[in-house]
């Protein structure tokens, strides 16, 4: 009767342990999914940007997650030149790169897309 109460025990241990794994993996790909959202809106506006559609340095884009939400973006790199020097040669004026970036908890943390100055 002991040996049988163990072996409940046990198999109860397991059965929990298996359903805390498959409940974290669907929170994991909740967050991948919503991440996912994100990013093809943000390449969206810096291609929007690109072509002239708009302009993301003088308006203040926004991101909307599935649920209605919408989440502020923050804007990196306008209005910011510099000097390279490529080969020898000084060429002035060049514009930074622009990074666009959501933060919220339901994404997970950050989500940047693009890159400035400090990641190249």
């Amino acid at each position: 009767m002991i040996e049988a109460m163990v072996s409940m025990l046990l198999a109860s241990m397991l059965i929990i342990g298996a359903m805390y794994m498959s409940s974290r993996s669907l929170v994991a790909q909740r967050d991948m999914r919503l991440q996912e959202i994100v990013i093809d809106q943000l390449r969206a506006v810096l291609v929007s940007n690109q072509s002239g559609g708009s302009d993301i340095c003088s308006a203040s884009p926004q991101v909307t997650l599935p649920d209605g939400e919408t989440l502020a973006v923050t804007v990196l790199g306008c209005g910011v030149e510099t000097v390279v020097n490529i080969n020898g040669i000084n060429v002035a004026d060049v514009p930074a790169p622009i990074s666009l970036s959501v933060e919220s908890d339901k994404l997970g943390g950050t989500v940047r897309v693009g890159s400035t100055w400090a990641t190249m």
